[in-house]
This record gives C-alpha cells, sequence and structure tokens, in this order.
C-alpha cells in the first residue's frame, strides 16, 4: 500500500483544515494545501506573527533532538520547505546579538479531533552568538509534558562541530535524555569542492537490544505524531558531496543503527541545468536482516512500517 501520510503533510491535527484531497486510491493522491496563511508586524527589534507558519529549532545535520514543531524525517528528500503548524510566535533581537524566540502551537488531538491544551506546544528559547561560537537554551511545555534542550556549536579548524542535548519527562512520570554531537567542513580536494560530515545521534527512547516486538508506548505515540523517527538506541551518520563541475555534484548518505547493525544509503546527484531550474536524482537501500530497523518493523495498523525501503527518485525545481 502507498502510505501518502510519509509523503504529503496532513492537517488531522493542525487547527486550521486547510487541505482538501482531490483524487486517491492505493497507488496515489491528489491534494490541495495552503501551507502559508499568517499575519505579522514589528519594530527593527521586535516582530511577531499568527497564523500558518514555520520555525526549526533544532541544529542536527541528519537527526534532530530540539525541534519539536514538525521535525525533518532523517531520510526526508525535501529539507528545503518545511510544512507550516498554526501558531502564535514572537522573536526579540537582543542588544548581545542574539535573540528571544517564543512560539504558542494550537494543534488537535488526533483520536478525537477535539483542539486541546494537552496537543499544544508553548515554547521559549533563547540563543547567544559570538563571533566563532553558539549556544541556545530552550524550555517548552510540549504535549502536556515539560521538554527541556540546550545546544552549543563552534569553529574549529575549518570545521564546525555542534552538540545538543534534550530531557523530556514522559506520563511515566520519568525523565529521558537525548542528545547528538556532529561535525561537518567543507575543503577544496582534486581541485573541487567537497563537503563532508558526521553526527551521532543517541536516542533516549530507543531500545538498545535490537528487539522491536514491543515498544513502550510512549515511543509509539512520539512515532505516531511526529515527534520521532527512530526506534534504536544509538545511531552514526556520516556522508558528503564533491562537485563535479561548477553545476553537477555527487553526494552519498548513509545511517546505521549500531544496535542492530541495519543501515540505509543513498547516492544523489544534482544538476543545475540553468540558474534557476534544477535537477536531481537518487537511489537509496538498505542492508540488515528481516526484524532489524531498517528492513522495515511493523508497528501496528495505525503506523506504517519503521524502516526504508529501496527506492529511486527524480526531481526538478523550476524557481520564478
Amino acid at each position: 500500500m502507498f502510505e501518502t501520510s510519509r509523503i504529503i503533510p496532513e492537517d488531522d491535527h493542525r487547527l486550521l483544515r486547510l487541505s482538501d484531497t482531490v483524487s486517491e486510491n492505493g497507488r496515489h493522491q491528489v491534494v490541495q494545501r495552503l501551507d502559508r496563511l499568517a499575519i505579522g508586524g514589528g519594530t527593527m527589534r521586535f516582530s511577531g506573527a499568527i497564523g500558518r507558519q514555520a520555525i526549526t529549532w533544532g541544529s542536527g545535520l541528519f537527526f534532530q533532538v530540539n525541534d519539536l514543531v514538525s521535525p525533518f524525517a532523517p531520510g526526508a528528500l525535501d529539507k528545503d520547505y518545511k510544512p507550516g503548524e498554526d501558531m502564535l510566535f514572537s522573536q526579540y533581537m537582543t542588544a548581545d546579538g542574539g535573540e528571544v524566540q517564543a512560539a504558542a502551537v494550537a494543534r488537535r488531538e488526533l483520536d478525537t479531533q477535539a483542539v486541546s491544551h494537552a496537543a499544544a506546544t508553548y515554547a521559549a528559547r533563547r540563543q547567544w552568538i559570538g563571533l566563532e561560537s553558539e549556544a541556545t537554551l530552550m524550555a517548552a511545555h510540549h504535549y502536556g509534558r515539560p521538554v527541556f534542550g540546550a545546544s552549543v556549536a563552534r569553529d574549529w579548524r575549518g570545521a564546525v562541530w555542534r552538540l545538543e542535548a534534550n530531557a523530556s519527562r514522559t506520563d511515566g512520570e520519568e525523565t529521558v535524555f537525548s542528545g547528538l554531537a556532529n561535525l561537518d567542513r567543507f575543503w577544496t580536494c582534486w581541485e573541487r569542492t567537497c563537503y563532508g560530515y558526521v553526527e551521532y545521534y543517541r536516542n533516549g527512547f530507543g531500545v538498545a537490544d535490537g528487539s522491536y516486538e514491543r515498544l513502550d508506548e510512549d515511543v509509539l505515540r512520539r512515532l505516531e505524531r511526529g515527534d520521532l523517527f527512530a526506534i534504536g538506541r544509538d545511531y552514526l551518520a556520516f556522508g558528503g558531496s564533491i562537485e563535479w563541475t561548477p553545476r553537477l555534484s555527487l553526494g552519498l548518505d548513509a545511517v546505521w543503527n549500531l544496535n542492530d547493525g541495519s543501515n540505509f544509503n543513498r547516492i544523489r546527484l544534482k544538476q543545475e541545468v540553468r540558474q534557476d531550474f534544477l535537477l536531481s536524482a537518487g537511489v537509496g537501500f538498505s542492508t540488515g536482516g528481516k526484524k532489524d530497523e531498517f528492513s522495515g518493523v511493523p508497528l501496528g495498523p495505525e503506523l506504517a512500517p519503521q524502516g526504508y525501503s529501496e527506492d529511486a527518485y527524480l526531481r526538478f525545481e523550476w524557481f520564478f
């Protein structure tokens, strides 16, 4: 069965219903969506807006820890455009060059479709920016539970390293810690521009022994609402790209579940046909046993199987 919800964002949990299905069957879905609708204003230092909009608070290259509002899935092909959420958002530029951001995101309960404070997110974030470093602190009330996060980033010998940590309170009154560390940089190789990255991700909600027959309710709930995209405990992602010509780049991404040994890999190509026209293509493949994560772990009738199957894509982008 074609799992459309993983490709086309749904409005089941959003406050405003701005989507309509034009046509649908087991192999295709045609949908019209209005994904940006907000009104705002401000001064040189303060701004605010209300409506459907997008924010990104995470600093991960492949995984996300502190991005609470519609985070990208690790294997998402399109990370240039983020689906919007219905929220009240404000931003204040501080005298030290940093900023304070606050957001209140209204949502519906997935089961009853009722607007509820228990499904909402209220969050604030303070960011400090220096000449060679950056740090953030975050506090939130997310789906009725407290969440705290912090991150730091710094230049190091031509590269940038980042650390990010998160503490979440579960329904069972337990505190779960997650985090990531990554490093990426550009350099010249074979007279061409090369880019590489490596990232370690620790999923505090994940399973460490590779046995996924009975997952905790906290994990299933976060998978269902799109807060979490991994069921293992430890992951290593790495990859990079090379500009073969000024308009042609080749790249590779790989992510390994360090607990069960399964992995997913993608080889990608991007060609700038013209200044306003991009062509990209790629193939993805996974390895591992039948019960390993990246081979597809069944999670029940309400959720798509967890994992990444073999795929191929061809994408055209036209800017005007």
